[in-house]
């Protein structure tokens, strides 16, 4: 059973931050595609784009990691590189569910997908320097964009696990001037997700709503986030992203062109 919520909310609530393109320097992707950072919108792009738009929905899909995973897991459990793996094939499923429904929603505005790598094409035209074969499909994901969801979902009381364990969300938005509430519930439906009230979503117990019965208690990890946070804050300054920063800032009112330039260009 596939699960899912959606919420309106003001595009100035959507909490943005440059550090989440960081995070995609771990990834295999990175620079690799025209999907994947460090291209996609820069941080005054996306100022000026959420404020043409008055409304901003969030689309939460919950995918329960069942029982075929749990038998995976229960015989790994100490396996981290295997249980990595088993949650790869848990988002891989996830995102072929999603990115229809995405690609549905664009008639009502600017979308940004659930997250990973566009997989369109065997290989990118990025890796050959050439501009996206299918530029008019490109949508790039709300961290490549600046977008911090774990953020904006925890402001708005809404359940995630981080780091994944007993099931995982993927978040896609739809920037949009009109309502859309009773189209979207319909898409919803024609794809086979069962929509979640949002009330009930914030009130009840979030393993009971996805039936599951069995759970991974999730164990904070502080040294490692420490950690983390000490090499990024490193990165930055031997990159210079200080004066970056504090340079790029008077220029977030400027009147930037909404156009996504360099896949559609040589």
């Amino acid at each position: 059973m596939m699960f899912v919520s959606f919420t309106k909310i003001s595009p100035d609530n959507l909490q943005l931050n440059f550090l989440t393109r960081i995070a995609c320097m771990y990834c295999s992707k990175f620079n690799t595609n025209w999907h994947c950072s460090p291209n996609g919108l820069r941080l005054e792009q996306v100022l000026k784009l959420i404020h043409k738009y008055s409304k901003a929905y969030l689309i939460i899909f919950y995918f329960p990691i069942t029982d075929r995973f749990w038998k995976i897991k229960q015989k790994v459990r100490n396996d981290v590189q295997t249980l990595s793996l088993t949650i790869m094939q848990v988002e891989n499923f996830a995102r072929k569910q999603t990115s229809n429904v995405i690609k549905r929603l664009r008639k009502f505005g600017y979308v940004f997908s659930t997250g990973g790598a566009c997989n369109k094409c065997r290989q990118c035209n990025y890796l050959l320097g050439k501009p996206c074969r299918y530029p008019d499909e490109l949508i790039y994901s709300p961290e490549v964009c600046n977008i911090y969801i774990y953020k904006t979902l925890k402001n708005l009381s809404i359940p995630f696990e981080h780091p994944v364990r007993n099931y995982m969300v993927k978040t896609g938005i739809v920037l949009a001037n009109e309502n859309i509430d009773h189209e979207l519930k319909n898409i919803l439906r024609i794809h086979n997700f069962k929509v979640i009230d949002e009330n009930e979503l914030k009130k009840c117990n979030i393993y009971k709503i996805l039936s599951i019965d069995k759970r991974v208690e999730i164990r904070q990890n502080y040294g490692f986030q420490f950690v983390y946070v000490f090499i990024c804050f490193h990165i930055f300054n031997i990159l210079g992203f200080s004066s970056l920063t504090r340079s790029s800032g008077a220029h977030l009112g400027a009147e930037i062109p909404l156009q996504r330039l360099d896949p559609r260009r040589h």
